[in-house]
């Protein structure tokens, strides 16, 4: 039961790992499914192996023998296709596709956040320019205003003057609120 943990762990870390990383996102389809198929016969071999380490082995000889004779070659072997490699290679497969179904989640999730985050960015940077800009239709009418005023000599004019320096100040430095109270 622990070595069947191990290898699904393995197997799992591996394909989020290493496999669909380099592979997938590179878009190297067919050699990711070789190699899929390549780890899946190691660890059905390995699975076989575990199952004939001696401490397992010499344990569970006489209990095998009693009960399944007709399954086992002369020393208590047991043959390579039988209900074990279905059961394994089904468990094996739907490792992968856990692992996979998981890696595309988070790939997706991973892509939201970075979208979101570059439309915010954006955002920003509009905010920036278009407090950086000052409208030049509005700046000639009010110097032109000003000029008038201060062709005619009014009173008036310096009053203008130090109105059009607060607007341009509040523009350019007093205006990074995202609300205004009017």
């Amino acid at each position: 039961m622990l070595c069947t943990l191990v290898i699904q762990s393995a197997l799992f870390y591996i394909n989020i790992g290493i496999l669909l990383p380099k592979l997938i996102d590179r878009n190297k389809y067919g050699l990711y499914v070789l190699s899929i198929f390549v780890i899946v016969i190691m660890a059905l071999i390995v699975y076989d192996m575990s199952n004939d380490w001696l401490i397992i082995h010499n344990a569970a000889l006489p209990w095998r023998q009693a009960h399944h004779p007709a399954t086992h070659f002369g020393h208590g072997r047991r043959s390579l296709i039988g209900p074990w490699l279905f059961t394994n290679l089904f468990s094996l497969l739907a490792v992968l596709f856990i692992s996979t179904i998981y890696w595309i989640i988070t790939q997706s999730r991973k892509r939201m956040q970075q979208e979101l985050s570059l439309r915010n960015e954006n955002l920003q940077t509009e905010l920036k320019f278009l407090k950086s800009q000052i409208n030049p239709h509005f700046l000639f009418n009010a110097l032109n205003n000003i000029y008038s005023l201060s062709y005619t000599q009014s009173t008036k004019a310096p009053e203008m003057i130090m109105k059009l320096s607060g607007m341009l100040r509040y523009m350019l430095y007093d205006n990074n609120d995202k609300k205004v109270s009017l």
